[in-house]
């Protein structure tokens, strides 16, 4: 009785798990040119901003030192569990 107990625990935990659910990205097209096949398929847009420019070197370090602090935070928060 255990094991039937367990067994369908297992198989119940692979189903709710979803490791093989389908990509939703978008669409996936495409064409052959020369024999090649060349896939367009829509991906979400990155946002790229300009280098911060500073007034002077001190506002420059303060900025440096408060970056290095929210990654060493954010580093605690993921090891803690909390995000």
């Amino acid at each position: 009785m255990k094991r039937l107990l367990l067994i369908m625990a297992f198989l119940m935990g692979t189903w709710l798990a979803g490791a093989q659910e389908q990509d939703t990205s978008g669409a996936v097209m495409g064409y052959i040119q020369d024999g090649d096949t060349i896939i367009f398929k829509n991906i979400k847009e990155i946002p790229v901003f300009p280098d911060r420019e500073f007034k002077n070197n001190r506002q420059y370090r303060r900025y440096t030192r408060y970056i290095q602090k929210v990654k060493r935070y954010i580093r605690w928060l993921l090891k803690r569990g909390s995000c």
